[in-house]
Formats: structure tokens, sequence, C-alpha cells
């Protein structure tokens, strides 16, 4: 278990950022800071969504940040985002979390580079942990608007569809969840009565609802124009069977005559009507004629 303190110097007040903790470590802490075993011990819990919980004592807040170190195909709550659970005592912060990130760290630089700590900062060091968690958020909204239109682009450019439908479902997944622990936030933080921490949360949470709304209406047009190059294919190979049975209809009684007059019998008069064979192709052309003229009346051609 890996500990970073930021201490005023009158000892009057500080702040402990613990991460990568083990159970007899938070034993430890449970006993120094006088908080029940079983509330510490639900940091180890990766499970927990945002909460907020009040006592004479203490105050204890879980929050998910947006995890900097997750893979391209995360797309659950605890792959895409950490836990941050912080007790707030009279005289001290504790904040415990599984992974450092690089937003905690930051802090811890910035708050330790500050001569003048002392009680009254606690309020300022909360916020900044609260919107730090909420800003979190920002880039991997934005990284997803700069993927959507990409995957906009691609969409009356490519045929790969297969791919395109895979995209456009993780960045749905990814975006859902996101905008699900802002709502979650959004529920907790006002009983923090911070009303800057707030507004940026409401942008945040429109923009999510937003990048959303856009990928679930890029994936219904993708839907829709694959529909409409499947009913386009199937279109043009109905035309081409009309035309196949135009011909046959056209061929069919021509080839029923002729087959009566390929029959191998002895007695047939016209085989040996000096006009026959002249006969037998005018009756097939005036049959073509007659089937020609009933297909233009019935607009078939």
């Amino acid at each position: 278990m890996k500990k970073n303190i930021v201490q005023s110097k009158q000892d009057s007040f500080h702040w402990m950022d613990i991460f990568d903790p083990n159970e007899d470590g938070l034993r430890d802490v449970a006993k120094k800071y006088h908080l029940p075993l079983s509330v510490v011990e639900e940091c180890l819990d990766p499970q927990h969504l945002p909460k907020y919980e009040k006592t004479d004592a203490y105050t204890f807040l879980i929050l998910r940040a947006y995890d900097e170190y997750a893979t391209n195909d995360a797309d659950t709550v605890n792959e895409l985002t950490r836990k941050l659970c912080i007790f707030v005592g009279k005289d001290f912060i504790l904040s415990i979390h599984r992974k450092d990130q690089p937003y905690l760290e930051q802090l811890r630089i910035q708050w330790s580079a500050i001569s003048d700590v002392n009680k009254t900062s606690m309020n300022l060091i909360i916020s900044d942990l609260i919107s730090s968690v909420v800003w979190s958020y920002e880039v991997p909204l934005n990284d997803m608007q700069t993927k959507l239109d990409e995957l906009e682009t691609k969409l009356f450019n490519t045929r790969g569809s297969s791919a395109i439908v895979q995209q456009g479902y993780y960045l749905r997944r990814k975006s859902a969840v996101i905008k699900r622990m802002l709502r979650f936030s959004i529920d907790v933080l006002p009983r923090l009565n911070m009303g800057q921490v707030r507004e940026s949360l409401d942008s945040l949470y429109f923009y999510a609802d937003e990048v959303l709304d856009n990928v679930n209406s890029l994936i219904s047009l993708h839907i829709t124009l694959a529909s409409q190059k499947t009913n386009e294919a199937s279109h043009k190979s109905n035309e081409v069977m009309r035309v196949l049975t135009v011909f046959s209809v056209f061929f069919l009684p021509l080839n029923f005559i002729a087959s009566i007059y390929g029959m191998n019998f002895t007695h047939m008069p016209e085989l040996n009507h000096p006009l026959g064979y002249y006969g037998v192709l005018l009756i097939m052309a005036a049959v073509a004629t007659a089937i020609y003229l009933w297909f233009r009346r019935q607009h078939w051609l």
C-alpha cells in the first residue's frame, strides 16, 4: 500500500492519498482515523457506483473517474472507470483508490507545492478532487466525437459495413457508460453544495447525451443505407428476372411450334407442302407480334 500526504505546517490538517491498498493497511487506516472497518473495506470492492454518506464523525463519498489507461475495446463500468473513495473528517481528507491516476498525481504535486495549506483548504482540495473526477470524462468524450466524425465519413466511402457496426457499437457502449456515471454523480454531488462543479457536471452530462444520440443516429443511418443497398440489389435482380421472363414468354410458343414440326412422324401434310416452311415462319411471326402487342398494352415493356 502506497501513501502520499499533503500536510499543513501547523499539523492541523492533512490530506492522505492511498493507492494500491491491501486489507492489513486498510485496517490500520480505519483504526487510526476511527472509521468503521466495514466501510473502509468497501474501498477494495471495484463494483460500487457513486454514492454519498454522511455521519456525525465523517463524510464518505464514492466517485468514479474515467480510467486514462482503459483499452480501446473497454466498454463496461469496471473497464472504463476507476473508483475513488473519499473520507472527510474534521481535520483530514482520506482518498483511497486501487491504481494511481495522472489527475491525482497532478493534484498531489499541486497541493504539495502550496506553502500555506491549512484547515481552510479542505473545501478547496475536495472541490479539486471532485472537479478532476468530473473533467476526466472530457477527453474521452472529445475522442469519441472525433471518432464519430471519422466513422460518419467512412459510412459513405467504404463498403466495410461490419467494421462500421463494430466501431459504432463500442462508441455507443462507452458513451452510455459515461452518461450513466455522470448521471449517478449528478445525484450525489448536490449534497456537497458545490455549484461550480455541478455546472461542469451538467455540461458534460449533456455532452455525453449528445454523443450517445449521435452514435445511435449514425448506427440507424447505417442500417437504413444497408437496407437500401439490399433493396436496390433485390430490385436489380427482379429487373433481370423480369427481362428473362419476357424473353422466355416470347420463345415458349415458338419453341412449341418448332418442336411439333421436329417430330419424325411419316404422315405430316405440312412437311410436303411447297409453302409449309414459309407458312410456319409466318405463324411464328404472327404469334410473336401478338405477344409483343399484348405486353405493350399491359405496360410490361
